[in-house]
């Protein structure tokens, strides 16, 4: 794994809204940085994107980079928009719907309990 990788936000979002192949569930997404136990993924929704339910085995934070998503956890609603972050625990349940054309970056750090 190189020490460092430096990751264009912008040029990967552009990117991934210029893929052939019609988004799945209203989104496209790409891992953009992966080493041990952290893994950096980059999503664009259109608006009304979702993601259904689901969690996972490490610390997640929710970061949107543009537009505005709504995250439920448990019963609460999370309106996020540019420059906000949500932070979940490991094997939190959570859903994640575009109320607009969105960009965001998720981080997944496996193994934290």
């Amino acid at each position: 794994d190189p020490s460092a990788q430096l990751v264009d936000l912008p040029a990967t979002s552009t990117s991934l809204r210029n893929e052939a192949h019609n988004a799945v569930a209203g989104h496209h997404q790409m891992a953009v940085f992966r080493h041990g136990p952290v893994t950096l993924i980059a999503f664009v929704f259109e608006p009304g994107g979702r993601l259904k339910e689901h969690q996972t085995d490490g610390v997640v934070t929710i970061h949107v980079l543009a537009g505005h998503l709504r995250v439920v956890v448990d019963d609460e609603v999370h309106e996020l928009t540019a420059g906000r972050l949500l932070g979940l625990g490991p094997n939190v349940p959570h859903t994640v719907t575009a109320l607009a054309a969105s960009e965001m970056l998720l981080t997944v750090h496996r193994g934290v309990t």
